[in-house]
């Protein structure tokens, strides 16, 4: 239950085998391994979940989860994590280029990424801002 409820802390240590638990106790052994490796394997992905969180909240959208040391579901998941950052810092660093531009008196660039959801309104946002600076100099 404890690790259902993503409470990781818990010993998995098996008690000494008495009379009673004998004929059973390797079973308990290898589940015993078996829940050590899942909760290696869950503690390694939330550390690369935590790094990856953490350099999003600092912007370094560069940095990327080693996905070499997982396998299955759990590669698919820091990929996806990877993914999001890349995805990401497409608009932002288009944007950044833009706006360096603009700011260095080039009016006519605009950003010409296809995005979708808010990284498109703010490519709307970048452009009409270049558009209209473009129109007020020009009149």
């Amino acid at each position: 239950m404890r690790l259902a409820d993503g409470k990781l802390d818990f010993d998995l240590s098996v008690a000494s085998v008495d009379q009673y638990t004998g004929a059973v106790s390797a079973q308990f052994n290898e589940i015993s391994k078996s829940l050590t490796t899942v909760k290696t394997a869950i503690d390694e992905v939330l550390e690369d979940a935590g790094l990856l969180t953490q350099a999003a909240i600092e912007g370094h959208l560069t940095t990327q989860a080693d996905t070499d040391k997982f396998s299955g579901a759990w590669k698919e998941l820091v990929s996806g994590m990877n993914d999001i950052l890349v995805e990401v810092a497409k608009p932002t660093n288009e944007v950044m280029t833009v706006m360096e531009a603009i700011s260095n008196g080039n009016l006519q660039v605009l950003v010409t990424g296809s995005y979708q959801g808010d990284f498109n309104r703010l490519k709307e946002s970048v452009n009409n801002t270049a558009t209209r600076l473009d129109a007020i100099i020009r009149n």
